[in-house]
């Protein structure tokens, strides 16, 4: 009791002196600091806005076909490729855009050689979406096509796209439409 008389008489007399702004202040100074006094969730000590990082989009890369097949449900390759192409490898990537992109070369390169030498690889984007990954950005002159029983565009000089069983597809080439689209249609339809 004693100390709890002591406590109290130095209180007082603070409180009797008219400065009790000041022992409020000093109280509130610990207590935050303390840790005991928090913001809400949303407060934010700057004026700048609160960024979040875009999500994180690993690619996983597939040394072999099989190893493609066991990562990626309903994976498939076309039946038919062009004279000397082999697969050369696959990339899977997570997140919104989710996807398995193959590469096929004459070398079994996966990499792009430097330029000046042209790119050689055949790139099969499968990708589980109704529009195709490699729809928007190319110019040129575009033809439709039949692929299986689906419509598809080939943009002259590169491109081929088209959706068929849940997935949308891209061949990208150095090829022209009818040797592309034969690739295209040696692909089967998956699920």
């Amino acid at each position: 009791m004693r100390i709890m008389y002591t406590t109290n008489f130095f209180l007082e007399s603070w409180l009797i002196k008219g400065t009790p702004s000041i022992l409020i202040l000093v109280l509130f100074i610990i207590v935050s600091g303390a840790g005991c006094i928090s913001h809400p969730a949303n407060y934010n000590m700057t004026t700048t806005p609160t960024t979040f990082p875009p999500p994180v989009i690993n690619p996983y890369p597939y040394a072999t076909i099989e190893e493609a097949r066991s990562g990626y449900p309903d994976y498939i390759i076309p039946e038919y490729l062009p004279e000397s192409y082999i697969f050369a490898g696959a990339y899977y990537f997570n997140g919104p855009d989710e996807r398995i992109d193959t590469y096929f070369s004459p070398s079994g390169d996966i990499h792009r050689q430097p330029p000046p030498v042209q790119d050689v690889r055949l790139h099969l984007i499968q990708h589980q979406n109704p529009t195709p990954l490699c729809s928007g950005g190319i110019t040129g002159e575009s033809v439709i096509v039949e692929i299986n029983g689906h419509e598809g565009m080939f943009i002259q000089g590169s491109r081929l796209s088209w959706y068929s069983g849940n997935y949308s597809f891209c061949l990208v080439g150095p090829f022209n439409l009818s040797e592309i689209e034969k690739i295209a249609e040696s692909i089967p339809v998956p699920g």
